[in-house]
């Protein structure tokens, strides 16, 4: 099967790599999914330049070819198919981003080893002081293990948030600056920041486009009116 003219089409110099996945012994459900990505990273490319984007500056043939083998490699290999228009979007938006392309294939590494869901809570925590975003809890790790019933799923969200500090995606901040050596009982999901790689991950993949389906369960625990609500200043 061989891609589409759209999809040849999505960036210079990586029309070769999308040929040459396609050629490899892939099942039809391998196809699917590679297809699907270079589908859904052409448009998004074309929405950008629609909207006024223009590619990097230091864009030259051949230059996204690794990133862009890796994305539909990852595609071909992800048994979770929510992860895919994400993936997508990191490989179009490395078209347009200045980040060097080694944090980009970097940034890839890492979200073929995160679930969808952790993706999902990388989506909802600050990047910064002052967002749009959904406010979240300021109960610490402990306290939403507090919760009563604990169910599984509360245990599997909290334990991710915990899993990502752990990865140093997401850290405590406080009075300005990072602040490392927390235990994991005293995380506050409210003071977390997003790391740099892990802001690569939330603007790169457009993290914040998590379906509201995915977004509502993850706020029904991390919240700041979910199941274990901020403590009133």
């Amino acid at each position: 099967m061989t891609p589409t003219l759209e999809g040849q089409a999505l960036a210079a110099g990586v029309g070769s790599v999308i040929g040459d996945v396609l050629r490899r012994f892939l099942s039809a459900r391998e196809v699917d999914r590679v297809e699907e990505v270079v589908r859904l990273a052409a448009a998004q490319m074309k929405a950008i330049e629609q909207s006024g984007g223009k590619p990097r500056a230091d864009l030259e043939p051949g230059m996204l070819e690794e990133l862009a083998e890796g994305t539909l490699l990852a595609a071909k290999d992800s048994y979770e198919k929510k992860k895919l228009p994400f993936m997508a979007n990191l490989l179009a938006n490395a078209y347009f981003i200045e980040s060097p392309i080694a944090n980009l294939v970097d940034a890839l590494h890492t979200a073929e080893e995160l679930s969808y869901r952790e993706l999902c809570i990388l989506g909802v925590v600050s990047p910064q002081e002052n967002w749009d975003g959904p406010t979240l809890t300021n109960r610490t790790v402990n306290d939403l293990l507090a919760i009563r019933p604990m169910t599984e799923e509360i245990q599997g969200i909290v334990f991710d948030v915990v899993a990502l500090a752990d990865r140093q995606l997401i850290m405590p901040f406080r009075n300005g600056q990072f602040v490392a050596l927390v235990g994991m009982g005293d995380l506050s999901p409210a003071e977390l920041r997003q790391t740099y790689p892990g802001r690569l991950l939330l603007f790169g993949m457009k993290l914040s486009d998590v379906p509201a389906e995915d977004r509502d369960g993850i706020l029904r625990v991390l919240g700041a009116d979910g199941l274990a609500p901020s403590k009133k200043p």
